[in-house]
């Protein structure tokens, strides 16, 4: 097996780094232009691109979301009818 040049390693590490500083600089001074709009849309692009590439979950992963989302259903529910029953502003 061939010995990793360590000298050259920590020097590629580092021009990775102040790259990788860099290009966080420019996006933030990009950041500063952007309308709402155009940070919604790169927003729900990056949304999208993780969609794609996430692992899917378990099955009980699967089971755990839906139980919470009928409880968030429910609880929504006892919530309207308390607000018909004693009016929205108390």
């Amino acid at each position: 097996m061939m010995e990793m040049d360590k000298d050259l390693y920590r020097k590629a590490h580092a021009a990775l780094k102040r790259w990788n500083e860099f290009e966080t600089i420019e996006r933030l001074q990009q950041a500063k232009h952007l309308t709402p709009e155009q940070g919604w849309k790169q927003y729900i692009s990056l949304w999208e691109l993780l969609m794609k590439i996430a692992p899917d979950g378990s099955d009980y992963q699967h089971q755990e979301h839906i139980k919470d989302l009928e409880q968030y259903y429910s609880n929504v529910q006892k919530l309207q009818a308390w607000m018909r029953l004693h009016g929205e502003a108390t």
